[in-house]
């Protein structure tokens, strides 16, 4: 949802999604922060997934929004295909004033440098291609590509779990 609405405004996508967590601690929404250490599935279909904490929800749909790493497609019989991996690296420097009221994009040797103007700061992000060993650089690596199918069995991906294009923003 969030990169989509960025697209057509300018704002901070990590602002925007603490003020998301917030409005959901005081909703009947039950959050369970624990990472998933086991996927159970029978013939083709999640049944069960076991937390880092040891309790064990048992599945009837699942929503795999978990970006990038969709562990939970992939258990489903998701088969993701990579058309090639970039690196990306984001960024915010303080600015006196508020910039221009569009997006700008310019081209560098390396890839692309993005930038989305807000108040009081700029927020950057640098893509370019993948260069040998990305240990001693910042930012991360994000392999673009689709799943062959957003919904297998009872799972359905969203997001960057289904598909990862050309990033333009940090959203």
């Amino acid at each position: 949802v969030l990169s989509r609405a960025e697209y057509g405004y300018q704002f901070d996508p990590m602002e925007w999604a603490c003020l998301l967590d917030q409005s959901l601690q005081s909703s009947p929404v039950e959050i369970v922060e624990c990472g998933v250490s086991e996927v159970e599935t029978q013939a083709g279909n999640i049944t069960a997934l076991t937390l880092e904490n040891g309790d064990t929800l048992t599945a009837t749909l699942v929503i795999d929004a978990n970006g990038p790493s969709r562990r939970e497609s992939l258990c489903s019989g998701g088969a993701f295909t990579t058309k090639r991996t970039v690196h990306a690296q984001a960024n915010q420097t303080s600015t006196p004033q508020t910039g221009p009221a569009c997006q700008s994009v310019e081209a560098s040797a390396q890839g692309w440098v993005s930038t989305a103007f807000l108040q009081d700061r700029a927020l950057g992000l640098n893509v370019s291609a993948v260069r040998g060993n990305n240990a001693e650089q910042q930012g991360f690596n994000i392999a673009l590509g689709q799943l062959d199918a957003a919904w297998n069995g009872n799972c359905v991906a969203i997001g960057h779990a289904a598909a990862v294009v050309e990033p333009l923003t940090p959203a």
